[in-house]
């Protein structure tokens, strides 16, 4: 038995331990050759991806204003700080097209990757398991939202670490950047800060030019947490986004770490799932045992992120792989030497390494976990497999010539992906204007009936004179039976048979779109043109 662990323990060391300074032949071609099928891979996945809306949303809000100055103001509010939406308006303004929108997303991930890679002191095995990983391959990558951006500058932020020691005011300027990415972020970059300073403490002692260099840096990121909380509140949006679990389902996310249930990937997840992820979760803390600093700030960003998802937002996969993110980000700072150490006995540290290979065999096991939704991610779009119906929709227009009509989606929010393929007039039932972007208000939540989609149209038809074409999303009752489609706090959709009827006999159907993964697919239906007696 003792063989065996003495194995796995040279093991466990041999893959945490640094690469060699600088790196030989082998480990240079090693690295090469992921960086090389990881962008195989991502190009091929990037080529067949369809946005959805709240890929698209960010772009709607950054073209918000004449300028880019007054596009801050507009876009304030929607959740997000708004550096993602900068890095938007300045490219589009730039070169004046929407793909801006993947290409700002897919350079950016490829510059994560590349300082993962390269800039590193992390050996292969983890490198590879990082870059191949759902997060790493497709979430921050090819998805084209703001949460690549933290992975990049997690990463710079480690590689700029290394190599200043803390000193400098870069590192505090990188944190106030990384507050502004996400809000998730903040508590990163807080954790981070913490882990700076125990560094400081416990490596060099807390001398007088340490505290100062620590101070102006804490003044830079409490700068930029300050930005990022004002770009975010107050909220434009008022419906409730924590789900309305019971008391006990609340109490139990309470728990360390079992608000991290998507942690593999956003698969429907139950209580057995949610322990396994928690168990995980906390247990690859320990690979910092050693590392006070290090410990403390992972325990900082856990339960930051667990009072979010807990108080603030359910946490979906983009927000919880943040955490993993993190932690290697952590490792890549320990395997340079960074973290500090405690001043242990004898038994203490016999224990403090015992934790320290564990959180290491977990922190596999977690990294590893990611692969399924890699694989599930390749063999969806391999299979024709789209993640939502908005570019058919464009393809559809495009068929029957309708790049002039006004379309009308069914719920509203549906409708914002289009904007990214088409030029077509969006009009929003719930706000009764045209409109972009959606609102989830508690005002514009009523009950939505046929009859009342039926009108809005009409009206729209009358007074623009053009074509228009209604988008539903869940589809009419085969047999016209009565039905109630229930969105939470957007409000329910009521079919009555009778309103099926009508509607049936004013529109033409042009197709049923529904073959994606996701949620965005369409009943597509143009209005008959007025009748005399309408």
């Amino acid at each position: 038995m003792a063989l065996p662990l003495s194995m796995l323990s040279r093991g466990l060391d041999s893959v945490f331990s640094p690469r060699p300074d600088p790196p030989g032949a082998r480990d240079k071609a090693w690295r090469v050759a992921i960086g090389i099928l990881w962008l195989g891979l991502a190009l091929y996945l990037a080529a067949h991806h369809v946005l959805w809306r709240d890929e698209v949303r960010a772009l709607s809000l950054a073209l918000r204003g004449e300028t880019i100055f007054d596009m801050p103001a507009q876009a304030r509010g929607y959740g997000h700080p708004l550096f993602w939406h900068v890095i938007l308006r300045a490219g589009h303004d730039l070169i004046g097209s929407r793909v801006v929108l993947p290409g700002a997303a897919f350079t950016i991930a490829i510059a994560a990757t590349v300082t993962l890679i390269w800039a590193s002191r992390l050996r292969g095995m983890l490198v590879a398991l990082v870059v191949f990983g759902c997060f790493g391959l497709y979430e921050y990558v090819v998805v084209a939202r703001n949460y690549g951006i933290s992975l990049l500058l997690l990463f710079v932020i480690a590689a700029s670490y290394c190599r200043s020691r803390g000193h400098g005011m870069t590192l505090g300027f990188l944190l106030a950047l990384l507050c502004n990415t996400n809000v998730h972020a903040l508590v990163l970059a807080v954790a981070l800060y913490v882990f700076w300073a125990g560094d400081v403490i416990l490596g060099h002692g807390a001398n007088a030019p340490a505290r100062k260099t620590l101070f102006w840096n804490g003044v830079l990121l409490a700068f930029g947490a300050a930005v990022s909380i004002v770009s975010v509140f107050p909220s434009v949006e008022d419906a409730p986004s924590v789900s309305d679990a019971g008391d006990a389902v609340r109490s139990l996310q309470f728990l360390p770490s079992f608000g991290f249930g998507r942690i593999f990937g956003n698969f429907h997840y139950d209580f057995s799932v949610q322990a396994i992820a928690a168990l995980l979760v906390i247990g690859s803390l320990g690979m910092f045992a050693q590392r006070p600093a290090a410990l403390l700030a992972g325990i900082i960003a856990l339960s930051g992120l667990q009072a979010i998802f807990v108080l603030v937002y359910p946490g979906f996969y983009r927000h919880q792989a943040l955490l993993i993110a993190f932690y290697i980000t952590l490792a890549w700072l320990v395997a340079a030497g960074h973290g500090g150490r405690w001043s242990a006995g004898a038994r203490a540290a016999g224990w403090l390494r015992r934790a320290e290979l564990g959180g290491r065999a977990l922190f596999l096991v977690l990294l590893a976990a990611q692969l399924p939704a890699s694989a599930r991610v390749i063999a969806n779009t391999a299979g024709g497999r789209p993640e939502g119906e908005a570019r058919r929709v464009a393809a559809l227009i495009a068929r029957h010539r309708l790049e002039q009509a006004i379309i009308i989606v069914e719920p509203d929010f549906m409708g914002e992906t289009l904007r990214y393929y088409v030029d077509n007039p969006l009009y929003s039932l719930r706000q009764m204007r045209f409109a972009d972007v959606t609102g989830m208000k508690l005002a514009e939540s009523s009950t939505m009936t046929l009859a009342r989609i039926l009108a809005a149209a009409r009206a729209v038809q009358h007074r623009h004179r053009r074509d228009v074409l209604i988008l539903l999303n869940a589809p009419l009752s085969p047999g016209g039976q009565r039905s109630v489609i229930e969105r939470g706090s957007f409000g329910p959709l009521l079919m009555t048979a009778a309103d099926q009827r009508r509607f049936r006999s004013e529109t033409v159907p042009l197709g049923e779109l529904r073959s994606a993964i996701g949620d965005e697919e369409y009943g597509t239906y143009l209005l008959k043109p007025a009748s005399p007696g309408n």
